[in-house]
């Protein structure tokens, strides 16, 4: 599958020839925009798996595309620039951004810094989408850990599958007999002690 990239860079920008050297790449799909308010809109229209920008704009500077790209996504942004300015480059990662670089470099250099961000965005979005909230409770359904108010709980295998199945259902008032069925996969449970004795230490955390 091609990597989705939205290329923000101004047309007089001396990065745009080694840039649009990536257009050949068969691993690539590249959007191009010129201008903040057209990356605006192709960034809300589509989804990509990343963002090369540049720092100044006829529209505005970097530093404003990336505060409106804020407020509506997530998408991983490399600032390529030709200017040396730390300010800047010290303002921009504070917006987000996830990497910088200054012209002139290598379009390898590019492109291994291209696929090292989207190792980690990709872990990020795997471990999130491991995540599931109901209230203030977080569940990791995969490391079966859950948080309350962002605090670590400490429960047992079975402890985790009552509160997970009872805090997704909250709506549902769930019989001893319900949990029987979902947590220990019984159908008749002849002594239902080591339910309550679960419950009991829950309500005790």
């Amino acid at each position: 599958m091609k990597l989705k990239i939205l290329m923000a860079l101004p047309i007089d920008s001396q990065i745009n020839d080694l840039m649009y050297s990536m257009l050949d790449d068969e691993n690539y799909e590249i959007t191009t925009a010129n201008n903040i308010e057209d990356t605006i809109i192709l960034a809300d229209q589509k989804n990509f798996d990343i963002i090369i920008m540049d720092m100044y704009f006829k529209d505005g500077t970097g530093l404003d595309l990336k505060r409106k790209l804020n407020e509506f996504c997530d998408v991983p942004t490399i600032v390529t620039t030709t200017l040396k300015d730390d300010m800047q480059k010290i303002l921009i990662f504070e917006y987000g951004a996830d990497d910088y670089l200054i012209y002139p470099f290598n379009i390898l250099e590019l492109k291994a810094r291209i696929r090292a961000i989207m190792r980690r965005f990709g872990q990020r979005r795997t471990d999130i989408d491991n995540l599931i909230f109901a209230d203030d409770l977080e569940f990791n359904i995969v490391g079966r850990t859950v948080k309350l108010k962002g605090e670590e709980v400490d429960l047992t295998g079975k402890e985790f599958d009552i509160l997970y199945i009872m805090a997704i259902n909250s709506e549902k008032i769930f019989s001893r007999e319900d949990i029987a069925k979902i947590v220990w996969k019984e159908e008749h449970v002849s002594d239902y002690r080591k339910i309550d004795v679960h419950i009991r230490r829950l309500r005790e955390k």
